[in-house]
């Protein structure tokens, strides 16, 4: 039986990650005529996410799901949303300093993670909800090829510490994830009755089924 709460907070969830993808978008369309100097991988990302974009439209408006792993999932796409979209706003418009020197100091802000490979964990937690039977066929095979390309993107990004740009904290495995890779705190509750998720992208709570 399906949990109208469950299934309210996963489609604002994915409605909230819409919205920064959204305000990605523009912010890509502003600048990028003039942004000469901006990484490709940011022009190979900004390439798949109107389709993205559009496939997490048609899962909001078709999806009707009941299990709490679809809500943790869909805090993780809005997470990822909203970084990417911090990266964009940070590295996109005008500045002093190079785009190139304030994406480095964006991605160390957000864990030292690449654009690209935000991009793909993005896509991997959609590729989670947006199965046979939730959205057309075509849908799941464009969602596929956009991760095939953005898998093929070079690593455009050496984080701090050693690290490559890569992001290897997130699972798509049961259990609570706790990473915040948007401003502002996050708070998850993980009693077993009951959980919230909250941060930046917003608040919404599972409830026992």
């Amino acid at each position: 039986m399906t949990s109208v709460p469950n299934a309210t907070a996963t489609k604002r969830g994915v409605g909230w990650a819409i919205s920064h993808l959204e305000n990605m978008l523009e912010t890509y369309r502003q600048s990028e005529k003039e942004a000469t100097d901006l990484p490709q991988a940011f022009r190979d990302v900004a390439d798949v996410i109107p389709s993205t974009k559009a496939a997490l439209d048609e899962f909001k408006l078709a999806a009707n799901p009941s299990d709490v792993k679809d809500i943790k999932v869909a805090m993780t796409i809005c997470e990822k949303a909203a970084s990417l979209c911090f990266l964009f706003d940070n590295v996109l418009p005008p500045g002093e300093e190079s785009r190139v020197a304030r994406y480095h100091t964006a991605a160390d802000k957000k864990g030292s993670v690449a654009v690209e490979v935000l991009t793909k964990e993005m896509l991997d937690n959609i590729l989670l909800i947006a199965g046979e039977g939730v959205v057309k066929s075509e849908t799941i095979q464009v969602l596929k090829t956009n991760l095939q390309k953005v898998s093929a993107i070079p690593r455009s990004f050496e984080g701090k510490n050693g690290k490559n740009g890569s992001h290897n904290e997130f699972t798509n495995y049961d259990g609570i994830q706790s990473n915040n890779l948007g401003p502002g705190n996050q708070h998850i509750n993980t009693s077993p009755s009951a959980a919230m998720y909250s941060g930046n992208f917003g608040t919404f709570h599972s409830h026992p089924q």
